[in-house]
């Protein structure tokens, strides 16, 4: 009698527990695809990215970066004595109907193997935020001594950025030297 108790026990206990099937390793539920995040970064292209610059007068060129928003053709004067010739008939084939060119200038430098290289651009409100390297020549490394004015000028569509007239430009950069190659 207790043999058949017990048994009734535990077929009610099991009973509705082998009645819910439960798997014997996880199934595969499909992933979501992933939600994009929303970017501040504008897109640019190049328009010049040069080392030498010009023979330019020391009164006529700052020591330190400076950053510039370039928004109509007469605009190009604010830095024409900072770039080279060929920088300059780029620059005037530049749409400014379509775009605006932002110019980063490194100001003088004593040596070559300076290079300032515009990473990204970021928008924040009336802000864009440029995020460049700044390479500084290897000691280990051979430099001539001539002076030189590092620059990258950028174009970014002009439709991209809100509000040009209140446009603030930050500079965050990054100063960097090469290391040398093994021996």
């Amino acid at each position: 009698m207790f043999r058949k108790f017990l048994i009734r026990l535990v077929t009610l206990m099991f009973l509705p527990l082998a009645a819910c099937q439960l798997p014997s390793r996880p199934t595969a539920q499909p992933t979501p695809p992933p939600t994009p995040l929303a970017s501040n970064s504008l897109a640019f292209e190049t328009v010049a990215r040069n080392e030498s610059g010009v023979n330019i007068r020391a009164d006529q060129m700052n020591d330190q970066p400076q950053l510039f928003l370039l928004t109509a053709p007469n605009e190009i004067a604010r830095i024409q004595n900072q770039v080279n010739p060929e920088t300059l008939r780029q620059l005037r084939n530049v749409n400014f109907d379509e775009y605006v060119v932002i110019a980063l200038l490194r100001g003088r430098k004593p040596s070559n193997n300076y290079q300032t290289v515009i990473e990204r651009i970021e928008q924040m409100d009336h802000q864009l935020i440029i995020h460049a390297q700044f390479w500084e020549p290897s000691p280990q490394w051979a430099s001539t001594g001539a002076e030189t004015s590092p620059y990258h000028l950028v174009t970014v569509a002009r439709q991209r950025i809100s509000d040009l007239s209140q446009v603030e430009l930050t500079l965050h950069s990054i100063p960097l030297t090469p290391t040398p190659p093994a021996n």
